[in-house]
């Protein structure tokens, strides 16, 4: 694969090791021609590797679209663990992260966009939220104009989706077509983080459940996946350390 005729290097992301952004020259040229250049969408993909929570991985985002697209605010909603019936709604950077059963619930059932959002692949745009039927009244009750919904979905189905847009005091502001293509790549990278963010949850829950003692705190994408337990600038203890040859 390759990026604007250019070869990448191994990179990993999430539990998931793949290309560093191994962009189809079809979006990188979409990319290039609306201002975004597919090394703005590299760096923001790097800026993940270190993220260890859903509250940490929705302030990466949020500060990335006010920088490029303009919009102010950022919502990610995840599933309850495999069923997309009830989502959770993280919105605030907490610091250390919020603990998963904290984070409010959302009913999918009486929410008509969250709905057909799950049930799709494709980005849904509500100009203004309202004015909108589609749009549930606890929607409407916080306040959204402007609804860019981009669908979160693995192998497995839907994990959740991401929403940017406006507040009722800032207006309608519609994305362009290069800019939602921008945001649709963005959601990509974001939803590799999720994926191992949400299965290092499930993870640390039945812990909880079997053994009843929390688990520390997660540590970043870069070191879960280097298959070591202790960060990167911390020296290996001798105990583990492989026995040096003996001299000839």
């Amino acid at each position: 694969k390759c990026v604007m005729g250019k070869r990448t290097r191994p990179a990993r992301l999430g539990l998931v090791r793949c290309k560093e952004i191994a962009l189809p020259c079809r979006v990188a040229s979409v990319l290039r021609m609306s201002g975004f250049p597919a090394s703005r969408l590299l760096a923001f993909a790097r800026e993940l590797q270190n993220v260890s929570s859903f509250s940490e991985l929705v302030e990466r985002v949020r500060a990335e679209v006010m920088a490029s697209v303009g919009y102010r605010h950022a919502w990610l909603m995840i599933a309850e663990k495999n069923a997309a019936d009830e989502l959770r709604l993280i919105e605030t950077a907490e610091r250390g992260g919020q603990a998963w059963a904290n984070y409010p619930r959302l009913k999918v059932s009486g929410d008509g966009v969250l709905r057909q959002v799950l049930a799709g692949a494709e980005p849904m745009v509500i100009a203004d939220a309202r004015h909108d039927s589609r749009v549930s009244r606890e929607a409407a009750a916080r306040g959204h104009c402007t609804m860019v919904n981009l669908p979160l979905r693995t192998m497995e189905g839907p994990l959740g989706l991401l929403m940017v847009g406006t507040m009722s005091g800032e207006g309608v502001r519609e994305p362009t077509a290069m800019e939602l293509e921008y945001l649709v790549s963005l959601a990509g990278q974001a939803t590799v983080v999720a994926a191992g963010i949400r299965l290092l949850e499930l993870q640390r829950q039945a812990a909880r459940e079997t053994f009843g003692t929390p688990p520390g705190p997660p540590a970043p994408a870069a070191t879960r996946l280097s298959g070591r337990s202790w960060p990167r600038s911390v020296a290996v203890p001798d105990r583990v350390r492989p026995p040096l040859p003996a001299p000839a």
